[in-house]
């Protein structure tokens, strides 16, 4: 039965959800340092005079009036192939690659841009099986993406098993695709580089959109996408633009970028000094209201989309969860014990999950002990050697 209101769900219960709140918060105040940095410094200083003509550049209403104003459809893209090893039940690991062809809308950002040269290189792993299945692309958080940890991080064993194939997806400025020059304390986005971060976005929609339609031209019969945290965002954004997604996983995932960074920031020194050149959250919401998944219609129906929140979670909290699990339609909830970090209690979530695909009749519904074992009589009966 689900629950009458999202409070009633998602409030924090036991003294393990409060460990594990204190957990996101010290890690959080860690993640916040390198946030606080802009690289390179001194090209783009955030004053308010360039955040206003940043505002003027990014918020028109034809790109609200009509998406495809502001994100435009990609060419489909020519993905280089790389063998990586092959799976115990069939298939292979494969490492995809193609160019982004990725062109900045803001031209002051171009130049810029075009040194960032590891960036122009779009990257995934593809957990391939011999014949095509439904497909799970997973979108990473913040300030990771290297595979072997998203390996892990998103369970690519336990779905392959649920009888999906998986791909793994490196955001912008993430993973293989970090500038080789860039500080390893350094943030690239989100960050108070608010032009790379809004470009950074326009980016991803551009590879993913590509992506997706090269997955269905390989013959995958169905695509779904799963998000975490910063993932769960640029998820949510895609959705709003890709017709038809078949399901969506939005795990943790903050409905206000310019929201996030603001509070998050507290009273440190990259809050202090956007308050000195006379930024204001409004100003922030403005430049960012180009990427915010609340001004624009989801596209995935409500219930083929799912929710999974922590509720030991303090990087990405209830209230901003919330606002974006009521645009959705308040579609299916599902929580676990831990937090944004220590994600206790989640396996219990993916059984959820497994089960819910199965009744949408995306996947195979998994036999129980009882009936495998119930099978082998009549399969050693009909056995032929």
């Amino acid at each position: 039965m689900e629950p009458q209101t999202f409070v009633s769900k998602t409030s924090p219960a036991g003294w393990s959800s409060h460990a594990l709140a204190l957990m996101d918060a010290a890690v959080w105040n860690v993640m916040l340092l390198p946030m606080s940095r802009v690289w390179p410094e001194g090209i783009v200083r955030n004053t308010r005079q360039t955040l206003e003509e940043q505002a003027e550049v990014y918020n028109q209403k034809p790109f609200f009036d009509d998406p495809r104003t502001f994100y435009p459809e990609p060419q489909a893209p020519s993905v280089e192939e790389w063998h990586v090893k092959l799976l115990p039940e069939g298939g292979a690991i494969v490492d995809l690659s193609f160019p982004a062809g990725y062109e900045p809308f803001y031209e002051k950002y171009r130049k810029e841009y075009a040194g960032y040269v590891e960036n122009h290189t779009a990257r995934a792993r593809w957990f391939r099986s011999a014949r095509p299945r439904p497909t799970l692309l997973c979108l990473h958080g913040m300030g990771t993406g290297p595979f072997g940890f998203e390996t892990k991080m998103f369970s690519v064993d336990r779905w392959l098993a649920a009888g999906l194939d998986v791909v793994l997806y490196q955001l912008p400025f993430h993973g293989l695709r970090r500038p080789a020059e860039a500080p390893t304390s350094a943030l690239l986005i989100p960050s108070p580089h608010l032009c790379r971060t809004n470009e950074g976005f326009r980016q991803a929609m551009w590879e993913l959109e590509g992506l997706i339609a090269w997955l269905r031209a390989q013959g995958a019969p169905a695509i779904g996408v799963y998000g975490f945290s910063f993932g769960a965002y640029v998820a949510s954004l895609l959705s709003t633009l890709v017709a038809p997604l078949d399901w969506l996983w939005l795990c943790c995932p903050p409905a206000s970028i310019s929201h996030v960074m603001w509070h998050g920031w507290g009273e440190n020194a990259a809050r202090q000094k956007a308050v000195q050149a006379g930024i204001t959250e409004k100003l922030l919401d403005e430049v960012f209201a180009v990427h915010s998944p609340l001004l624009r219609t989801p596209l995935v129906p409500t219930e083929r989309t799912f929710f999974i929140v922590g509720r030991g979670d303090r990087v990405t909290k209830a209230d901003q969860v919330e606002l974006l699990w009521e645009h959705y339609g308040r579609p299916r909830l599902s929580t676990f014990t831990g937090g944004h970090v220590a994600q206790l209690g989640r396996d219990r979530v993916h059984d959820e999950l497994e089960e819910w695909l199965a009744d949408l009749g995306i996947t195979p519904r998994r036999r129980s002990f009882t009936q495998r074992v119930s099978e082998l009589p009549r399969k050693i009966l009909s056995w032929n050697p």
